[in-house]
């Protein structure tokens, strides 16, 4: 059965800020995060330098 991994960053108040569907099959959660935070084309929302933000993030797998 094929899966598709989705990633998905919100704000404290539940307002999605960032979501990004792919990476098909099986991939460790790790690995989806570390790619969205490190490549610029993703476009991952980050707090402003020097500030104490935090982002909640969720990965989750999707049955197709």
């Amino acid at each position: 059965m094929p899966t598709q991994n989705v990633m998905a960053a919100y704000s404290f108040d539940m307002q999605f800020t960032f979501v990004w569907a792919g990476w098909e099959g099986s991939v460790h959660d790790t690995r989806i995060f570390l790619e969205a935070i490190d490549n610029p084309r993703v476009k991952f929302p980050k707090p402003p330098e020097g500030s104490n933000m935090c982002v909640c993030v969720c990965v989750c797998v999707c049955d197709n």
